[in-house]
């Protein structure tokens, strides 16, 4: 249940409320403080102890009232507020809620009002406590992709072989944060260079990461293999050995001979 902080100098305030908390649930208790002054509210609130409601009253020449929260530098203290207040001056509670207050009880204050504008409050402090949770994880994943969009970009090759006679660049543009499209240059041997030209199936994640599983083992067979057919052949029984359904890579796999300029 919501954690609450009760700030009223009415010394009925305290009994009523206890007695209404009492009626709600009894585990309500425990999650209650009451202050009867702004510097008692200050103490408990500075004390570490995490509230989810504050009932605030406003019309109490002796207390702060809602201007109490402006006056606190710690934004994780900017609970949200119900102001309490004797009588109906429209004009008070207008700026009560101009102040910050979500809503307002008017005393002497029936159970049942009490009861449904405490539940409204907690229904929206949980609504905009799993909105915030949403968006705190949506940034947390969103700098992930953004992390890995970096990694791929720098798993792909920016300084190439030399190779007599030609001159040699590439380049590659997800056309969303991350994709599966990637290249290779790199010597073989005997004056070989292996061109790599290649896509995987689908977009995103998923393909990102199939591609750094492809591109491994067609580095590390064609060092090996025959020829550009002995090659994807190897590499296609590694890669179907993994058996992830639904991911596939088309390949462009060229031997370029510098010396006979031949492909």
């Amino acid at each position: 249940m919501a954690r609450t902080l009760v700030i009223d100098g009415d010394a009925e305030t305290e009994p009523l409320l206890r007695d209404y908390f009492q009626r709600l649930g009894s585990n309500l208790i425990e999650a209650c403080a009451f202050a009867k002054s702004s510097e008692e509210a200050l103490a408990i609130l500075h004390a570490g102890v995490e509230f989810d409601v504050a009932l605030i009253a406003i019309d109490d020449e002796d207390m702060a009232g809602l201007s109490l929260f402006h006056s606190i530098e710690d934004q994780k203290l900017r609970i949200p507020r119900v102001a309490l207040t004797r009588g109906g001056d429209l004009r008070l509670i207008r700026a009560a809620m101009i102040q910050g207050a979500m809503d307002f009880l008017i005393k002497p204050i029936p159970f049942d009002d009490f009861a449904s504008t405490l539940e409204r409050t907690i229904e929206t402090v949980e609504r905009r406590r799993k909105n915030w949770q949403e968006r705190a994880a949506y940034s947390a994943l969103r700098r992930e992709i953004d992390i890995a969009a970096d990694i791929q970009q720098r798993i792909l090759p920016t300084d190439f072989p030399v190779s007599e006679g030609y001159q040699i660049a590439a380049d590659m543009r997800p056309a969303n944060v991350m994709g599966g499209d990637f290249y290779d240059v790199f010597p073989i041997g005997g004056g070989r260079t292996a061109i790599v030209v290649a896509d995987v199936s689908g977009k995103g994640v998923p393909a990102a990461f199939y591609m750094a599983v492809a591109r491994t083992p067609i580095r590390s067979v064609a060092i090996v293999a025959g020829g550009p057919a002995d090659c994807l052949r190897q590499v296609n029984e590694l890669l179907c050995g993994h058996h992830i359904p639904g991911m596939f890579v088309s390949v462009f796999y060229a031997v370029l001979h510098a010396g006979s300029n031949r492909v």
